[in-house]
């Protein structure tokens, strides 16, 4: 990726003292090597070390005169540059965009190429979410959990009923959200924003990722329903591995509980949204109460 990553590198010349002519970025044809010389077996007696300001004596350019259009464009470019007091300094150039600090998502983004966003991403990618509920509403997205439906299609012996209600087959779609328990779970923190919850999972991730209106809404929905997810998958392996039992209503606790204290984690970083988000969040309550 070398040659790929060198013209996204650009050094910006101040004083010239540290500007290799034959092999920095700092031509805007890109090296001056590979442009001027194109190929041939000669420096044109320049040093293979020579730096910019070395090439500079009182304003004049130590270049030998210019036998062909491409030395004469670098000869032009020369004599648009003006030296100053600053040391010379390297940026990142991506699509037509400088900075002097390096970005792992941009320069992720650029390797990449462009791709077609999918539409599920606004409701799993979330902006301050929880990372372990976002990763795991992204498995769930994908129907990557080890449903009992899943084992049994990969030939393992397993019990078909759902561990959470056991009235029918566990599936991603039972689980989320057909199913009674996780019905009852989901419902009662969507009623708090007058939201009318979608039973089915795919309606109820569509309906996820086309909330609109109120941005401080938006994120505690969010933010619930991503743990809604979560922590009804948490309970079901409790049953399955450990043989305990929560009710709806302490799994209910455990959900506010965590959204609250999602929310007061942004107060160092944000106090304005921490404020907003848990006057709306008790708001919501007060709406039920």
């Amino acid at each position: 990726m070398r040659d790929k990553m060198f013209t996204w590198i650009q050094l910006k010349i101040c004083d010239g003292r540290s500007c290799r002519f034959w092999t920095d970025n700092w031509f805007p044809m890109g090296r001056v090597a590979d442009f001027m010389l194109q190929g041939r077996n000669t420096r044109l007696g320049i040093r293979k070390d020579a730096t910019l300001a070395s090439l500079c004596r009182e304003g004049q350019w130590l270049i030998p005169q210019a036998r062909s259009e491409n030395q004469v464009a670098v000869l032009a470019f020369l004599m648009s540059i003006s030296f100053t007091e600053e040391e010379d300094t390297n940026e990142w150039v991506i699509d037509g965009k400088s900075s002097t600090t390096y970005s792992t998502g941009s320069v992720y983004k650029k390797l990449k190429g462009e791709t077609n966003t999918l539409p599920w991403t606004r409701a799993v990618w979330i902006t301050g979410g929880v990372p372990k509920h976002s990763f795991f509403a992204w498995l769930v997205t994908l129907n990557r959990c080890p449903t009992r439906d899943r084992l049994r299609s990969w030939g393992l012996q397993s019990d078909s009923v759902c561990l959470l209600c056991g009235d029918d087959e566990e599936s991603r779609s039972h689980i989320y959200f057909d199913c009674i328990y996780s019905w009852e779970i989901w419902t009662s923190l969507a009623n708090r924003f007058d939201l009318m919850a979608r039973r089915n999972w795919n309606e109820s991730l569509q309906q996820m990722q086309s909330l609109g209106g109120d941005r401080i809404r938006k994120r505690l929905l969010l933010l619930s329903w991503q743990a809604v997810i979560y922590w009804i998958w948490s309970e079901r392996n409790s049953r399955l591995h450990h043989n305990s039992s929560r009710s709806s209503a302490l799994l209910i606790t455990f959900i506010e509980r965590q959204v609250k204290d999602k929310i007061s984690s942004y107060r160092d970083g944000n106090p304005a949204l921490s404020s907003s988000l848990m006057q709306s969040w008790f708001l919501a309550f007060d709406r039920v109460y």
